[in-house]
């Protein structure tokens, strides 16, 4: 079964380069290397462990199941990392629901935050998880990078 990519044509002429296959290919790869990635994040290490109930019956093969919803939005987070600088260090300034409304707002679309995480994961970004029950992660990106209408996002 082919990629269903009607939603290309409404997306602007740089993402057109895009080949939808290959990003569901490197998510799939991802979701190997990072089973507790979901759609809302990383599931929290005491539900990944049994030991609090469920919050979301989301699972990682949602992001392939539904890949129409969510890699059309990996695309847009991907090119807004893209735009980005990178630093050596985590900045623990934002985490990535941080970024994700960041993403949202210069492209008027929502963006969960694991769209957010895979699209830095299937660009090699190195991410952490801001704590071990957290669904978010805090990234390597240049606060100098960031522009006023990303931080305005907030």
């Amino acid at each position: 079964m082919g990629f269903n990519d009607s939603w290309l044509q409404n997306l602007p002429e740089k993402f057109l380069c895009v080949d939808p296959e290959s990003i569901k290919r490197q998510l799939e790869s991802v979701l190997k290397d990072y089973p507790t990635l979901n759609p809302h994040g990383f599931v929290s290490a005491s539900v990944a462990f049994g030991k609090a109930p469920q919050e979301t019956d989301l699972k990682p093969s949602d992001f392939l199941k539904d890949a129409d919803i969510y890699i059309p939005t990996i695309i847009l987070c991907r090119q807004w990392l893209q735009d980005h600088q990178f630093r050596q260090t985590f900045n623990k300034a934002h985490s990535s629901y941080g970024y994700k409304h960041m993403v949202e707002r210069r492209t008027n679309t929502y963006i969960t935050n694991g769209a957010f995480i895979a699209a830095a994961l299937t660009l090699d970004i190195p991410v952490k998880q801001c704590h071990p029950d957290s669904p978010n992660v805090y990234l390597p990106i240049s606060e100098k990078s960031l522009t006023k209408e990303d931080l305005s996002a907030w």
